[in-house]
Parts: C-alpha cells; sequence; structure tokens
C-alpha cells in the first residue's frame, strides 16, 4: 500500500487556524494521504536542528506544507 504523509506547520500554541484547504482535505478523505500537523519549530534532540531546518522548508512559505513518506526525503509544496 501506497503510504504518504502529508504535513502542515502549525505551532500548537499559535492562535492561526489551520488551513481549510488542508482540514478539507484531512476530513472529506478523498486524498490518498495521512495529514498531520507539526510544530516545524521543535528542536530535533538527535541533530539539535529544528525540524524546518533538517529538511531544508521554507517557513516564511505560508501555509508550510511538505509530503513524505514513500517519494523519499521530504519534499515542500509550492
Amino acid at each position: 500500500m501506497f503510504r504518504l504523509s502529508a504535513v502542515l506547520c502549525h505551532d500548537e500554541k499559535s492562535n492561526i487556524p489551520v488551513s481549510s484547504v488542508f482540514q478539507d482535505a484531512h476530513n472529506d478523505g478523498s486524498a490518498p494521504a495521512e495529514f498531520r500537523l507539526v510544530d516545524c519549530d521543535y528542536v530535533l534532540p538527535a541533530s539539535e536542528k529544528s525540524i524546518a531546518d533538517r529538511f531544508k522548508l521554507r517557513l516564511k512559505d505560508r501555509p508550510t506544507i511538505f509530503v513524505s513518506g514513500a517519494i523519499g526525503e521530504p519534499k515542500q509544496v509550492n
């Protein structure tokens, strides 16, 4: 089975709502992906880099979404 995750960078403490496009895709189940929210500023203990730094994500691009899974390295959606 093809496993793909679509990840939206979203700080848990943020008062900004989750993008409706992302939420709608999650809710209707028509996309072949699992949808996740992640704080991309979180620092990974092993590398001491944030998730954004580790995967070279451009956090100024909003909404910041990347895909991960059977495609190889995580790739940011433009």
